[in-house]
């Protein structure tokens, strides 16, 4: 009968069966309704014909047993399909799983379930299979994995694909859950832009996080892909010129700019540069980046193209003058440091170290800005975050380099956020590193390194052009590789940093907390050990062990804390 199939299965229950043949002791009524019934009968069975032609035989992959959800939620899916397209009858449905199963599966289908048959469901039977073939904890598991699920290498929609398979594999996870694991998964640029515009997990389902996502993501892609391609042309034209033996094609904007520098040199020949001042023999030997500018007398257009075409550190100005006709010069000489210095900033500074409490939208552009004084002698550097700032004309430590005062600033930092009391005047400001000093320092280190190595090989060409100002790149990154190496205390503390903004404390698990208090005992950060010892006494909590006892291999630990003693 009909009842033997699936009552929602409207495709085809009412055409199950074959309708009754006409007679002729009918009435007019009953042939007409049997006509139709027959019709739309044949129709139906016209159409099946075709979809079961059209999908061929369908095979179901059977299962063995394996303890991959994946396959086995493919196995139900097809199976049930197979049974609806086939018009398998509910009741028969079980007896006919066994032609699918092989190995584990099948031998516990054996013992288990084909003696109950009659009275078992299909979703009983999947659900039985389920239990024996994965382990105990299997959704436990799961669920671990989906709380530490993130994005990385995946596009939006293969990580919203994945988390809808952890969704379907736990079975009672929430909306809020499913917006938030894919908000804290998803890739950093991503997130940032999704706060921008003002989307928040709480509040915006998984489907519209996701469908903006995408947008984003296709945003940074068309940008990644012009840069691309302007690399691959700027490389592709000159592995062509190399080849071709010519310099490479020149736009028109190239030759304009270069007629005016032929225009510029012709002038300067005619008539020495006033600002220039040469000492004969005595800066003979100087490159232009060596020499020292008036400003007072300078054009503003020729020092900002000079000063363009040096390396960072290598300028010094001379005071203000006081005559007004040239005070309009001397602020845009200031300006132009004033540039110079922020962009260095914003690209070598905040870039490179990261701030675990910095939002957003606030990380790389907006935090940090430059600020110059009414007397154009000294600048400001003042964090828009905290509302902080620091004098870089008078507060200078050369024995200080410049991470451990940006993870001075951190600490601090952590301090104020943590609810600790702010100092009235922060101790870190009294360490804080002139930046134009610290280059020039290193540059000076990397100058006399290149000048000894190239000795020692007896080069005098390549010795006479370091004296001339010019270093080899592989000496210019050398500060930077030391940063790099493993085993460095700078490597470890950024390190730290960078793993301690990943994970913030607040939403840290028992055993993510107890490895980043190892971290921060193997990076040296013994204030913030201390500084949280005090928070835990002061709201009356016990503090947990992995503060009180570091590492076996940390064993350089300051005086103050060994013995049990929780800080100030």
């Amino acid at each position: 009968s009909s009842d033997d199939y699936d009552s929602g299965d409207t495709e085809y229950s009412d055409f199950s069966i074959k309708p009754g043949s006409v007679h002729s002791s009918d009435s007019e009524g009953t042939k007409r309704r049997k006509r139709t019934k027959r019709r739309r009968w044949d129709a139906k069975q016209k159409a099946k014909k075709i979809e079961r032609r059209a999908l061929g035989d369908m095979k179901v992959k059977p299962y063995s047993g394996v303890r991959v959800f994946r396959v086995y939620e493919e196995f139900c899916r097809s199976f049930i399909e197979y049974c609806k397209l086939n018009y398998i009858a509910r009741k028969r449905r079980v007896y006919f799983m066994r032609k699918f199963l092989e190995g584990d599966a099948l031998e516990f289908y054996e013992t288990a379930i084909y003696p109950y048959r009659d009275i078992e469901t299909v979703e009983e039977a999947l659900k039985k299979i389920f239990r024996a073939c994965f382990p105990l904890d299997f959704i436990a598991q799961m669920r671990l994995r989906f709380e530490r699920f993130e994005q990385r290498d995946l596009s939006v929609q293969k990580f919203k694909a994945k988390l809808d398979e952890f969704a379907r594999c736990i079975g009672n996870l929430t909306e809020v859950q499913m917006a938030s694991r894919f908000w804290f998964g998803a890739r950093i640029e991503i997130r940032r832009q999704l706060q921008l515009d003002r989307f928040s997990p709480e509040r915006d389902t998984l489907d519209t996080l996701a469908e903006h996502a995408e947008v984003v993501e296709l945003t940074l892609s068309a940008e990644r892909n012009v840069l691309r391609q302007d690399l691959d042309y700027k490389i592709r034209e000159k592995s062509e010129s190399r080849r071709r033996g010519h310099s490479p094609s020149r736009k028109s904007k190239d030759l304009r700019r270069e007629d005016r520098r032929e225009k510029r040199d012709e002038h300067r020949s005619e008539r020495p540069s006033p600002h220039v001042r040469n000492s004969g023999r005595e800066n003979s030997h100087r490159t232009i980046g060596a020499m020292r500018f008036d400003t007072s007398d300078a054009a503003v257009d020729e020092l900002i193209t000079a000063v363009d075409s040096m390396r960072f550190g290598s300028v010094r100005f001379e005071e203000p003058a006081d005559s007004e006709s040239h005070s309009d010069r001397t602020l845009e000489a200031a300006r132009l440091r004033a540039r110079i210095y922020d962009s260095w900033l914003l690209s070598s500074l905040v870039g490179g170290i990261p701030y675990s409490f910095d939002p957003v939208s606030t990380l790389r552009y907006e935090r940090f800005t430059l600020e110059v004084s009414e007397q154009r002698d000294h600048w400001t550097v003042r964090d828009t975050l905290t509302k902080q700032s620091f004098d870089t004309g008078t507060t200078f430590d050369s024995s200080e380099s410049v991470v451990e005062w940006l993870e001075s600033c951190k600490l601090q930092e952590c301090r104020w956020r943590e609810g600790a009391e702010r100092m009235a005047t922060m101790e870190f400001e009294e360490r804080l590193v002139w930046i134009f000093a610290r280059v020039d320092a290193w540059r000076s280190h990397v100058f006399a390194e290149a000048l000894e190595y190239e000795q020692n090989r007896g080069s005098a060409g390549h010795a006479q052009a370091v004296r001339m100002g010019h270093i080899p790149d592989r000496f210019e990154a050398r500060v930077k590789v030391r940063l790099r190496e493993k085993n460095a205390a700078p490597y470890r503390r950024i390190q730290y940093l960078s793993q301690q903004r990943q994970k913030a404390h607040w939403r840290c698990s028992e055993a993510e907390a107890r490895e980043l208090d190892e971290n921060r005992w193997r990076a040296g950060d013994f204030d913030r050990i201390a500084d949280m010892q005090c928070l835990y006494l002061r709201a009356g909590v016990s503090v947990p062990s992995s503060l009180l006892r570091p590492p076996v291999e940390v064993t350089d630990i300051p005086d103050w804390l060994r013995g049990g003693w929780k800080g100030p």
